[in-house]
């Protein structure tokens, strides 16, 4: 993907340098997988902050592959801005479709109050965290090493009745209702 102008990694870079000294977490311990032109994806500031070991960078994939590579994951991570604007609020990134199909757990870091953290508060597909809650996303992923630790894997128990009014599908045959209904009126 691409870490357009207002979404940043700043406060996960923050977390994991809190995590670094409060638990002696190690690159081993945990790798950050971020796809995309590498420009676009936050890495300098990354390296910048003294977390580049935990960032493991690949050029932009197919999309099949992409689906494979997020279904495969331990944890999904969704970013859009925190700027508390009205336009910064109903960014919904097509990315959270994509994300519930894989049927893995978010760390979303999103405007609290926006579409993004509705729709994942709603599936109950994940934790919603503003970008710049370094101290939230700490908590957060010291939380799912904890489980992964314990349990060898991260438990994923969403709302799948809430989840699948999100699918392609049921949103494509939404769409071509609405686009019936106003071709119909005419």
């Amino acid at each position: 993907g691409v870490l357009y102008k207002h979404r940043n990694l700043d406060g996960l870079w923050k977390a994991l340098k809190i995590l670094e000294k409060e638990t002696e977490l190690k690159p081993k311990d945990l790798k950050i997988r971020l796809i995309g032109d590498e420009g676009s994806l936050g890495l300098s500031s990354a390296i910048a902050m003294g977390v580049g070991d935990y960032i493991e960078s690949t050029p932009r994939v197919p999309v099949d592959q992409a689906l494979q590579i997020q279904a495969e994951a331990d944890i999904l991570l969704l970013v859009t801005s925190g700027v508390d604007l009205p336009w910064s609020r109903a960014w919904a990134t097509g990315k959270i479709g994509d994300y519930l199909g894989a049927r893995r757990p978010i760390l979303a870091l999103v405007h609290p109050s926006g579409d993004a953290a509705q729709t994942v508060q709603s599936t109950k597909s994940g934790v919603v965290l503003h970008p710049d809650d370094a101290n939230g996303i700490k908590q957060a992923i010291a939380s799912y090493l904890d489980t992964h630790k314990r349990l060898g894997e991260i438990i994923y128990e969403p709302d799948m009745e809430v989840v699948s009014k999100y699918s392609w599908r049921n949103l494509g045959a939404q769409y071509a209702k609405l686009l019936s209904n106003i071709t119909c009126s005419e």
